[in-house]
C-alpha cells in the first residue's frame, strides 16, 4: 500500500497514518543521529542483524552484520569529521502489513581538514514492525554522484584514532 491509497476506515487510516509517520522520523533521524555522533539512538533504529549494501559506493559485497558492528565501524569514522550533513529527503512509502520499502535521495556532505566529499544518491530501506516500532531491516544505499574527495576518510579516521589514543 503505497502513500497514495489511505482511503480506509478511520481506525485503520490513523493506524497507516502512524506508521507512515514513524517511518518518515526513522528515516530522518536516521541521518541526523549519525550526523550527532548518536550511535546508540542510531543503532536503536535497525532490527539486530541488519543486510547492508554499499556496493555502488564502495565496491564492497552486500552482507548481513550485527547492527553493534555497523555502529562500531561507522564510530571509527564519522566523529572524525570537522562536520557531515546527510540531507535526506523525497522519501517514499510502501506499507506491506508489517513491512515496509522506503526509498529516499541523500545529499550527504562530509567535511575534514579544509577537505570536502559529497555524495548524492539514495537509500532503499526495507523495515519490520517489531514488538514496538518499525526496525531497520536492511538498507541499500545507490550512488548517483560524487564530487570532491575521497581522501577525506582516511583524516576523519585518523582524527579518530588521534583522539582515543
Amino acid at each position: 500500500m503505497t502513500q497514495r491509497e489511505m482511503t480506509l476506515s478511520p481506525v485503520t487510516d490513523l493506524q497507516i497514518r502512524q506508521d507512515l509517520a514513524a517511518l518518515h522520523a526513522a528515516v530522518r533521524n536516521f541521518g541526523a543521529f549519525a550526523d550527532a555522533g548518536l550511535f546508540a539512538q542510531l543503532e536503536a533504529l535497525f532490527a539486530p542483524r541488519v543486510h547492508v549494501d554499499y556496493q555502488s559506493l564502495t565496491g564492497q559485497a552486500p552482507a548481513r552484520v550485527e547492527a553493534a558492528t555497523l555502529m562500531r565501524e561507522w564510530a571509527g569514522v564519522l566523529p572524525g569529521f570537522d562536520l557531515t550533513f546527510h540531507h535526506i529527503d523525497g522519501i517514499n512509502i510502501d506499507l506491506h502489513g508489517d513491512s515496509a520499502s522506503v526509498a529516499a535521495n541523500v545529499c550527504a556532505d562530509h567535511f575534514v581538514a579544509g577537505l570536502f566529499w559529497r555524495v548524492r544518491g539514495c537509500y532503499e530501506f526495507t523495515f519490520q514492525h517489531g514488538e514496538r516500532r518499525w526496525k531497520i531491516d536492511s538498507l541499500r544505499f545507490l550512488l548517483r554522484e560524487e564530487e570532491g574527495t575521497r581522501d577525506v576518510f582516511g583524516l576523519a579516521i585518523s582524527a579518530v584514532q588521534d583522539r582515543a589514543a
